[in-house]
């Protein structure tokens, strides 16, 4: 089943749909509640909904994914939504626009070309290094996201996706990193710059096996001693427990904080699971509707 976690009415629908209970008795359960949190454990028990249950159904999720590129989005509706190495190496809008700075990266040789030079990125990743100038801490945050934090992320639910800090939506993370590497702020500027470059809101569709441990806070420790089954369930009640604090805290005319989703660093997302592809304007109009 689709699980759509980004709206109100997609988590309302998506979560009673899953657990077979009507939509009236998930509001009613939450409104009876008052100032309690609503606990996923609790929750369950008190429906008798036995864990074993969860895994009756095959879950895809819904999340969405910030972009800007001057293409309107063509070579993702080509390619689907890849990872930074892949978006390196293939006819993108980014690999397009750091050719004109005579810019490439190769990411198996583990180097940076930059106008003939030649920048060995192969260093062992041990954190970001501040007091050693700005090339080094560069080197490490160019390094971290090729290699340690290149995955496609998202959001599962935000009050605005585009209030999220960091610029995505103006420009590629990564020209921050290597125009700090560089020492030339234009390489990330430049980008900023041009008006044809439009900010994008993709929503998709992703099976849960394709999404990081990490966004359902499963540690490496328990990834390793727990069985599959019950790491299993620890995601989809982490899925619940987020539904529940969504709809509560709506339902109480509160603030949501962002939950995000992170794929797995070698999945992609093929374009027929791209459902909506939105400008800033309709996103920011979908954003209204579902207040």
């Amino acid at each position: 089943m689709i699980y759509d976690l980004t709206t109100f009415e997609g988590n309302l629908k998506s979560v009673s749909s899953y657990l077979s209970l009507s939509e009236e008795t998930v509001v009613g359960y939450i409104t009876n509640k008052g100032y309690e949190e609503v606990e996923v454990d609790s929750f369950l028990s008190d429906f008798k909904i036995e864990d074993s249950q969860l895994l009756n159904e095959d879950l895809w999720l819904t999340s969405l994914h910030v972009t800007n590129n001057n293409d309107k989005c063509k070579s993702i509706e080509k390619y689907g939504l890849v990872n930074l190495q892949e978006t390196l190496t293939l006819d993108t809008p980014l690999s397009e626009y750091l050719k004109r700075y005579d810019i490439s990266v190769n990411i198996e040789k583990k180097r940076i070309y930059n106008q003939g030079e030649i920048i060995d990125i192969s260093k062992k990743y041990d954190g970001i290094e501040r007091h050693e100038g700005r090339r080094r801490e560069g080197l490490d945050r160019t390094v971290r996201k090729l290699f340690h934090d290149f995955q496609v992320n998202g959001f599962f639910y935000s009050e605005n996706v585009l209030n999220y800090g960091g610029g995505v939506h103006h420009r590629p993370e990564f020209l921050g990193d290597l125009a700090m590497l560089l020492g030339n702020r234009d390489i990330e500027y430049d980008w900023y710059r041009d008006v044809e470059r439009i900010s994008y809101i993709l929503k998709f569709n992703a099976p849960i096996s394709q999404f990081a441990n990490d966004t359902f806070d499963v540690s490496d420790e328990q990834y390793n001693y727990l069985e599959k089954t019950d790491i299993e369930i620890m995601k989809r009640k982490k899925v619940i427990q987020k539904s529940l604090y969504y709809l509560k805290n709506k339902l109480d005319k509160g603030y949501i904080s962002d939950f995000y989703s992170y794929l797995k660093f070698h999945a992609s997302v093929p374009p027929s699971n791209i459902i909506c592809i939105y400008t800033q304007d309709e996103y920011n109009k979908e954003c209204e509707v579902h207040k």
